[in-house]
C-alpha cells in the first residue's frame, strides 16, 4: 500500500470519525436538553409538593387546634358537672347526717326522760 492510498484511507476514516462525532454531539445536545427539561419539571413538582405539604400542615394544625379547643370545652363542662354533683352529694350526706343526729337526739331524749 502506497502513501497516497494510506492518506486517502486516513482521510475517509477521519471523515467518518467527524460524522460520528457530530452524531454523538447531537445526541449529547438532545440529552442535555432533556435533562434541563426534566430538572425544570422536577423543580415545578417539588414546589407544588412543598405547597401541598404546607397546606396539609396548616389543615392538620387547624384541625388539632379545633380538637384541643373541643377537649378543653368538654373538660370544663365535665368539671362543672362534677362540682355540681359533688355539691348535691354533700347536701344529701348532710341531710342523712342531720337525720341520724335528730334520730339519736330523739333516742337520747327518750332515754333521759325515761319514756
Amino acid at each position: 500500500m502506497d502513501d497516497q492510498t494510506r492518506i486517502i484511507k486516513l482521510e475517509v476514516e477521519m471523515e467518518s470519525l467527524r460524522e460520528s462525532n457530530a452524531r454523538l454531539q447531537r445526541s449529547v445536545d438532545l440529552l442535555h436538553g432533556e435533562l434541563v427539561d426534566l430538572r425544570e419539571y422536577l423543580d415545578r413538582r417539588l414546589a407544588a409538593q412543598q405547597a401541598s405539604n404546607d397546606e396539609n400542615f396548616r389543615e392538620v394544625r387547624a384541625s388539632m387546634e379545633r380538637g384541643f379547643a373541643e377537649c378543653r370545652a368538654e373538660s370544663r363542662t365535665a368539671a362543672a358537672q362534677s362540682r355540681k354533683e359533688a355539691k348535691e352529694a354533700k347536701r344529701w350526706l348532710i341531710g342523712i347526717l342531720v337525720s341520724i343526729a335528730l334520730g339519736l337526739t330523739g333516742i337520747a331524749a327518750k332515754f333521759l326522760l325515761g319514756t
